[in-house]
């Protein structure tokens, strides 16, 4: 349901989801679909599976999206459409060629200076991004042509044609006395979102993608062990799924653009903390709180029943992890503002993917158990603990950043009463959102 929920005595309502739970869902039982079919094409090379396993969920919900967007039309919705989307399809001004060449020079300029920092920075050279590279042999050429009509038909209907690729094109031309800095400076930290995460979530997903297309179904169900180990990995499948999509289709027409991007450096340091190369850093050299290798398998391997309990109750939170990313469905993407969610395991507490993940790693890891002294299980803790706060720091600079939405507000404001942490807030004031 995606209606804003129906208020109760005392407490505030939900507003209205930016996205279709269902919708999502059933954009991904069409990947599944797919993916069982291509399971069996094996002469295929892995960048067409692939694409094709994106496109599978990729173009159902961008066809859901349109339909939605037909509403739009109606004079009833149109007011709303242009406040979301800043697209007015009422309208139909002739084409101004003139600044839609511009924008489409900031667009091809951009693609220039990306490639270029891919091309100075050591981090890209190696192996590990080799099919992002053999990804853009295929797909490059495309964008850059359907760019062209794209920008052509978007620019007659947008209310503020002048938006940030107008702004980018004009400072490219050394125009730069025209252009709005904020404009320009929201239009910049956009596209480095993207140029940092978009290869990154494609190669986590390729990965995980060819262990899914080749794992043995019949030895997955062969013991707890395997079953938990295939359950472990389709959850973090499932997140890079939507994460991959989500950082692509940024797309004003399907009102999936990018609104605002976080502008302080510290929700920029938080954020990139938490993914490589950063993460190798911190984690191996600071916050290594699982340092002896004890994990939850060792400790209760003996204790067949005890171990699909344990089991069980990880993949529970690594489910509400992976449900908390589809809920995003085509507007997944770290340190943007790109709609905001209200249904799903959104409507239970403000940051179920971080609650979930982060206390799955404490069952996993199990640092209270220690092989050696007490003193080192009280270490692992702390450094787990570590871990955590910057978690937490990430929620917080995201709260910051998307409270300039009054709609997020509202939904936050309201989560103080509903969250099912709210009596945790009770005891730990802090924890209370704060408009």
């Amino acid at each position: 349901m995606d209606a804003a929920v129906v208020i109760t005595r005392g407490v505030q309502s939900l507003p209205a989801s930016c996205t279709s739970y269902g919708a999502n869902f059933a954009g991904f039982v069409c990947f599944l679909t797919v993916s069982l079919i291509l399971r069996d094409f094996r002469d295929l090379s892995q960048t067409t599976v692939v694409l094709a396993s994106l496109s599978a969920i990729a173009v159902p919900l961008m066809v859901i999206e349109m339909v939605r967007r037909r509403a739009f039309t109606r004079e009833s919705a149109r007011e709303s459409a242009r406040e979301s989307s800043g697209l007015d399809f009422g309208a139909m001004p002739a084409v101004d060629w003139a600044r839609v060449s511009v924008k489409l020079f900031g667009f091809y300029m951009t693609f220039a200076v990306i490639a270029a920092v891919y091309w100075l920075l050591p981090e890209y050279h190696g192996d590990f991004y080799l099919p992002f590279w053999q990804l853009l042999e295929v797909a490059l050429p495309v964008v850059l042509l359907a760019a062209i009509p794209y920008f052509i038909f978007i620019d007659r209907y947008m209310t503020e044609p002048r938006d940030g690729y107008w702004h980018g094109g004009m400072a490219m031309l050394g125009r730069g006395k025209v252009t709005d800095g904020k404009i320009l400076k929201q239009y910049a930290l956009g596209w480095l979102v993207k140029a940092f995460f978009i290869p990154l979530m494609y190669v986590m997903y390729m990965r995980s993608y060819q262990y899914f297309l080749d794992v043995d179904f019949v030895e997955v169900v062969s013991s707890t062990k395997t079953l938990y180990n295939f359950f472990y990995e389709f959850s973090y499948l499932v997140d890079l799924l939507f994460a991959c999509i989500g950082y692509v289709l940024t797309v004003r027409l399907l009102d999936t653009h990018i609104r605002s991007t976080e502008p302080t450096v510290k929700g920029w340091l938080v954020a990139l903390m938490c993914y490589e190369p950063a993460w190798t850093l911190i984690y191996g050299t600071y916050l290594t709180y699982d340092n002896d290798g004890f994990a939850w398998g060792r400790w209760l391997e003996s204790y067949p029943v005890f171990y699909a309990l344990w089991a069980g109750t990880i993949l529970v939170f690594l489910a509400i992890y992976a449900a908390s990313t589809m809920t995003f469905g085509l507007r997944f993407s770290n340190l943007t503002h790109r709609g905001i969610l209200t249904n799903g395991p959104y409507r239970f507490c403000k940051h179920p993917a971080y609650v979930s993940k982060n206390i799955s790693w404490w069952l996993i890891a199990v640092p209270f158990i220690a092989e050696g002294t007490a003193l080192e299980a009280v270490r692992d803790c702390v450094l787990l603990l570590g871990v955590n706060c910057i978690y937490y720091l990430r929620a917080r600079t995201e709260e910051r950043h998307l409270s300039w939405d009054p709609v997020y507000r509202q939904y936050a404001l309201a989560m103080n009463e509903r969250s099912i942490f709210r009596g945790v807030a009770a005891w730990l004031p802090f924890l209370r959102y704060r408009a």
